[in-house]
């Protein structure tokens, strides 16, 4: 509740002289008026994150039918259709941010949810970090039988443009050892049933595409061949989607390398830049009046 202050007028006035001059003086008092007082109050916490309050000077701007509105009330919540309102339905307006900067774009509106999903991103950029084992044969990667033709592999998820989650299978097998360095060769696949693509006779997963590892005595990594590599997968998703991937920097470079050493192949680490479409589930006005909301997908 704001404090009030009622104003006090004369009724009466009378002037009386003196040697000192004309006075006048009042003959009674009423109330002339009471003002509204905006001294800060205390700030207190509620249970909702819509609820806010402005420290120091200004109002909050509300737009309804019959026009703009300034308030120090900030008991608001979201409507059936998205907007920040108040108990009067009058929509709380502030300012858009600007997708590229994540500033204030100065233009004035209505405050909305927009819609409550996150689009899905694309998966565009796979990067690994691993160690392949300097003890294995050399073989032959046969798409038949990649088990059976390959030292190790790893499976990962990428996201096509529906949102749609795929695993793809890097299969690694080693081709050349000399004692200058070998060559290891990486195969991306994934399950016939999931690509367009016709499968190999005999086989039961669908090649993305693939390159070479070599390393160097010491087993640093010195090149790396066959990236990007391109999928056309199934639900009607875009098709050629193409996915660059990083086995981390080459000798001489600083990172988390890919490594051939005498050692069980592992990998260290892995990311890639996609992720599926997400539901809205939390939202934050922090101290500053930024709107933030969480989504499942982690946007």
């Amino acid at each position: 509740f704001k404090g009030r202050r009622p104003e006090f007028a004369d009724v009466l006035g009378q002037s009386i002289s003196s040697a000192q001059g004309f006075s006048q003086i009042g003959a009674g008092t009423k109330v002339l008026g009471i003002t509204q007082g905006f001294s800060q109050g205390t700030f207190e916490t509620t249970n909702r994150g819509t609820d806010l309050a402005i420290e120091g000077r200004g109002f909050f701007v509300l737009e309804g039918a019959q026009g703009t509105f300034y308030s120090r009330a900030g008991l608001f919540n979201f409507d059936k259709d998205g907007y920040l309102v108040n108990p009067e339905n009058l929509r709380v307006q502030g300012f858009g941010i600007d997708p590229t900067t994540d500033l204030s774009n100065g233009v004035i509106d209505d405050i909305s949810l927009g819609t409550p999903i996150a689009p899905p991103v694309v998966t565009s950029q796979i990067n690994l970090s691993l160690n392949v084992d300097a003890n294995d044969s050399v073989q032959t990667f046969d798409i038949t039988a990649p088990t059976s033709s390959s030292s190790f592999s790893n499976t990962l998820s990428v996201y096509d443009s529906l949102g749609n989650d795929h695993a793809v299978t890097v299969w690694y097998s080693k081709t050349s050892a000399s004692a200058s360095g070998s060559v290891w060769r990486w195969n991306a696949t994934v399950p016939s049933a999931d690509s367009t693509t016709a499968p190999s006779a005999g086989a039961t997963i669908v090649s993305g595409g693939g390159g070479n590892l070599s390393f160097d005595s010491t087993g640093t990594l010195t090149a790396v061949t066959g990236t990007p590599i391109s999928f056309n997968f199934t639900g009607g998703a875009a098709a050629a989607q193409s996915i660059a991937v990083s086995f981390g920097p080459l000798a001489g470079a600083a990172g988390d390398q890919t490594t051939q050493y005498a050692q069980s192949s592992a990998i260290n680490s892995f990311t890639q830049d996609g992720n599926a479409a997400g539901s809205l589930q939390s939202l934050v006005i922090d101290r500053e009046g930024y709107l933030t909301g969480q989504y499942s997908n982690g946007a």
